[in-house]
């Protein structure tokens, strides 16, 4: 690679020109605290097959992190010095943890157990948040995360990387609504807002609002990847279980539950919007000219259900190096499914479009049951695929659900949607399309939410 001029952006032929069998994808990030090292792992898997092209990223809290570390080591080492920013600032984040009053107990250590519901910190902390607000325990409003982010995440470089397009989601707590920054936007202040949750920091105020985690309102907002990209290929990389089996009944159930739920919600009101005008134009009931302002997008799910249905909320506070490589090597086994030996098996979504439904079992209405079961028989003599990698726990196996398009993506949000879980089948057929919808009204003298 021929040298470049300072303040030159470093050339990367995976991102700047797309090779006959490079696929270009957008990607959507979940938050979910330390369990956003999940998404290190699936990024640096990505990162490293050239055949990807990311376009696009739409992060919210630990996502939009990620998101912005990744476009500052972009910016200045192309895909490798991406991987290396999201390395060192995942590593700083555990070596401040090293510190912190939160920590597992010495019986969860020898269990091998990641949860952190029996330690005094993280007990003592909770009942605090829910007795006093952090106005009243953090007056100075003293925000560990900004030292982190300051040294680790280059916001000039962020905004400096044309490459790829950044959204950043947080939470408006005046108006309720999600405003979503976009790269030229990004600041230390969005990345924190994007993060602040209510009880454990002060609200963020940018530009005279106070802002609260974006996962309240869009996590990760979708449309901004419709809207203002060009791939119609959006990989969504899923750290909050959708399904749990069993009637929560401890205290520390019942919250871990009702975080996923929440931050779920929004995900899957805008999966179910897209999914009732995908109906209408199905049905005819939009013609032209109005059915020509819909685009056709197909979604892919990068998730593991089974490993982080193990873990509960208060493991999102556990920054271990242990627990985030953990996380990681997770994630990049997952990814390897998308983009590593099984490649050529997954030919048909990364290249053709075509789609592909893994550790997926989707109950849709009548008239795409009869579509799916069709290629289920097309596709029956398929072998299932599985994904092993060895871990800090030991075998970690790793799952990965997939949807080519999105009439079998909105399921999640539209019908009522199970994983299996001792089995990964593939279920390939002819290629489908759905229509994305309008996006949602921008706040008033919003410039970042109705920037194009």
């Amino acid at each position: 690679m021929s040298e470049r001029k300072p303040g030159q952006q470093a050339r990367d032929p995976g991102f700047a020109s797309a090779s006959s069998v490079a696929r270009r994808v957008s990607l959507a990030l979940q938050g979910g605290g330390a369990h956003g090292a999940f998404t290190w792992g699936v990024l640096d898997r990505l990162l490293e097959d050239e055949r990807i092209v990311i376009e696009a990223i739409s992060g919210t809290s630990a996502g939009a992190m990620n998101a912005a570390a990744l476009a500052a080591g972009y910016a200045a080492g192309g895909r490798e010095g991406a991987r290396r920013a999201l390395d060192r600032f995942w590593i700083s984040t555990s070596e401040y943890a090293i510190f912190s009053p939160i920590q597992r107990t010495l019986i969860e250590r020898l269990l091998g157990r990641w949860n952190l519901d029996r330690s005094p910190g993280y007990l003592w902390f909770t009942l605090l948040g829910r007795m006093y607000s952090p106005y009243q325990t953090n007056p100075v409003d003293h925000h560990p995360l900004r030292e982190i982010l300051s040294r680790q995440i280059d916001i000039d470089a962020v905004r400096a990387c044309e490459a790829l397009r950044i959204f950043v989601t947080a939470t408006n707590v005046r108006t309720g609504r999600a405003r979503v920054f976009d790269r030229d936007d990004i600041s230390l202040d969005a990345l924190l807002a994007s993060a602040c949750l209510p009880h454990l920091y002060q609200a963020v105020q940018i530009d005279g609002e106070p802002y609260w985690d974006g996962g309240y309102m869009g996590n990760p907002a979708i449309w901004p990847l419709i809207y203002r990209g060009t791939t119609a290929d959006v990989v969504l990389v899923q750290i909050n279980p959708v399904v749990r089996e069993g009637i929560p009944r401890t205290s520390l159930e019942i919250d871990n539950r009702m975080n996923e739920i929440a931050f779920n919600s929004s995900l899957m009101h805008e999966m179910r919007a897209i999914a009732f005008v995908q109906r209408l134009l199905e049905e005819g009931a939009l013609t032209e000219p109005f059915a020509a302002r819909y685009k056709n997008m197909r979604i892919h799910a990068i998730g593991d259900q089974e490993t982080m249905k193990a873990l509960g909320v208060a493991s999102k506070s556990n920054a271990e190096r242990a627990f985030l490589e953990h996380l990681k090597a997770a994630g990049r086994a997952c990814a390897d499914l998308l983009a590593g030996s099984n490649h050529r098996r997954h030919r048909c979504a990364l290249q053709c479009g075509r789609p592909e439904h893994l550790s997926m079992i989707a109950r849709l209405r009548a008239r795409n049951v009869r579509s799916c079961r069709a290629n289920a028989d097309h596709s029956s003599a398929r072998p299932t695929t599985t994904a092993t990698s060895a871990t800090c726990g030991g075998q970690h196996r790793g799952r990965l659900a997939s949807a080519a398009s999105m009439r079998c993506a909105v399921a999640i949000a539209a019908t009522r949607m199970t994983w299996a879980s001792d089995s990964v089948g593939c279920v390939a057929g002819p290629r489908r399309t759905s229509h994305a919808p309008a996006p949602p009204a921008p706040e008033p003298g919003d410039a970042a939410s109705t920037r194009n």
